[in-house]
Parts: C-alpha cells; structure tokens; sequence
C-alpha cells in the first residue's frame, strides 16, 4: 500500500538496520545496547474504526493497534449489555482475522468520573468500567488499559483536590484488583495506565507519582501523553519555544513508564486556548525527539508501542492523522532524530 502524508511517498530506508522490538510492558535490560532497538510504532483508532480494512493498513505498514472506547459510543443512549459484547467481539474478530498487532484500550473518561467526591457516582463509574475491562481482556486481551484519573477540571487550588485525589487512588486500586482478576482467568498479564492530563489530578511527573503511591497502586503504570505534557495545571502556559516539558515528565517517572500517547502541540497560550491540537510530531512546538527517543530507551527501559495518538481520518489533512502518516513521520522523523541524538552522544 502505498503511504501518504506529507512527505514525499517514495519509501526509504531507516538510517541504520535496527531490530523492532515486539511491543511488551517488560522492561528492557539495563545493560542492553540500545543503539540498534527502534520500537514498533502504533497508532491509536476509534473502536467504531477497527474492522478488517484498517487492521490490514496497519499490518501492511507495520502499525500497531490501539483502541479509543470513546463514551458517545460504548455510552450511547441505544447502547445494550448485548450490542456492547457484539462490538467488543467483532473488534477481536477483525484483529485476529488480520494478524494485526493489538496495544491496549484507552478506556473512556467523560461520562463517568471515577474521582468523583459523591461515592454512589464513583462506585458507578468504577462498575462501568469494570465492565469494558472484561469485555476488552476476554475478546481482545489487551497489553494495557490508558485510564484519566479524573473528569474534568481540577486545579491545585481547588479546596476538594485532595478529597478527589483520595477517591481517584480508591477507584484505581479497585480496578487494578479486577485487570488481575481479570487476567488470573483469562491467561492474560494486562497493566493499567493512568495518563498525565493538563489541569488534573496527574498534570506532571511529580502529581503522577503522588496519586499513584498508595497501596494497591504498587503495579499501576503511566501513559505519557507528549502533548498534554506541554499544558501545567494551574495556568502557567508553556512557551511555544521551550523544550522540555514532555522530556522532563518522562525522566521523573522513569520505569514506572507503560505506555505512550505521542502527539504535538503549540504549547498553551490562555485559559480558554490550551491549543492541545493532536498534531503529528514536527508539526509546531518543540520537543527534542531525538533525545526523548534515547531517554525512553535507555533510561526508562520501554520497550512497548511508540503509539500515536493523533485524530484518525481515512484521507491526510496536514493535522488529522492517518495509519501511514504517522508511519512516514516515525520512519522520516522521529527515528532518523534517534539516530542522529546517538551519533552526537558516540554511542
């Protein structure tokens, strides 16, 4: 198939022979040359968005699969226990169907708050999700679940924050409870992953791994989102031309890293415009690729899915993303910047 973005399509060859690692939440060996590694790339699809044509565009490129629940539609008001279970198994179906590569599953976060200060609220949401966990391992048998540790807005300032901290960790120890349940039965070794959201109860490294240290949360990892990383919570935006911001979360959580949301932004320019655009990396904003690239490598030892989270179209706009852009931008820019950050170290 041929690729398309905004590059020239005419493949080329990556700067050096690397050996793509099989996605896995294992950590990488400390003493392990990483000069030669590249990860596989991923990108992150609509559950309404997985079915045999686009599991056969990602095998064809050499993508990973990761699957967004959206709300508006494991939530929908039509939406049954039957039609969920028939959608859960027809997203396994195709997958298998393709040999494609499946990540994990961003569980969806609008709805229902899982931090919510009202306990009835929260149990709810915590049985909602409960729910799409076990669908998702029987049919799909996930490496991970991407989970928001709250709904909405929280500021550091807000007099509940800590109060909505307490019943965040209540319901992440809960869920974890169950993915090992969950995966007791089903042969299954899935993690759960709380992902860094601008103005949230995680907003940076140092918030992550404050909600995450209690007990029952020993096993819960973080995603990283690049993107959000470029917003702070209580309204001290990032300059456009600073560096650093998702390098700077990636180096405090070090191996406590299981997944990636990679996308770019312009950085936050006010309130009312944090300009969290989802863009393609290299697409406004600066974040030194190459160097983030050696860091996740070696210092944080990953060794999972370089996945995109960048708006999925079947057509490449210049902003929306498709399977084969963000390969052409992995294979023609963020890779080549590896290679180029590992020449400069004279490793």
């Amino acid at each position: 198939m041929a690729a398309c973005g905004s590059n020239d399509d005419n493949s080329t060859d990556l700067p050096s022979s690397p050996t793509t690692v099989a996605p896995t939440t294992q950590l990488g060996d400390p003493n392990e040359p990483i000069a030669n590694l590249q990860l596989k790339p991923g990108k992150l699809i609509s559950i309404n968005q997985v079915n045999t044509t686009n599991c056969r565009r990602a095998v064809a490129v050499g993508m990973c699969i990761d699957i967004m629940a959206s709300d508006d539609i494991v939530f929908a008001a039509d939406m049954n226990d039957t039609r969920l279970e028939e959608l859960f198994a027809s997203c396994g179906e195709a997958i298998r169907s393709m040999n494609a590569d499946f990540w994990g599953l961003h569980l969806p976060y609008q709805t229902y708050d899982i931090a919510a200060r009202n306990e009835q609220s929260r149990t709810t949401a915590v049985t909602k999700l409960k729910q799409l966990i076990e669908l998702t391992i029987r049919h799909l048998h996930p490496q991970h679940f991407v989970i928001h540790p709250n709904t909405g807005t929280i500021l550091t300032t807000d007099s509940d924050f800590a109060e909505r901290q307490a019943q965040s960790r209540k319901s992440l120890a809960e869920l974890q409870g169950f993915i090992e349940t969950c995966n007791a039965q089903y042969g299954t070794q899935t993690i759960l992953c709380v992902e860094n959201c601008a103005r949230s109860l995680a907003y940076d490294g140092e918030s992550l791994l404050d909600l995450l240290d209690a007990q029952g949360l020993e096993q819960v990892r973080v995603c990283l989102d690049t993107g959000h990383a470029l917003i702070p919570l209580n309204g001290t935006y990032a300059d456009p031309l600073r560096n650093g911001d998702a390098l700077d979360v990636l180096r405090r959580i070090g191996t406590r890293l299981g997944t990636l949301h990679i996308q770019q932004n312009p950085g936050a320019v006010g309130q009312s415009d944090p300009l969290d655009k989802h863009l393609e990396p290299f697409s406004g904003g600066l974040i030194d690729w190459g160097e983030f690239y050696y860091e996740l490598l070696k210092n944080n030892r990953y060794r999972g899915c370089f996945l995109y989270e960048v708006s999925f179209k079947e057509r490449y706009n210049g902003e929306t993303s498709t399977i084969e852009s963000a390969k052409n931008n992995y294979t023609r820019l963020i890779y080549p910047a590896f290679v180029s950050t590992m020449t400069a170290k004279g490793e």
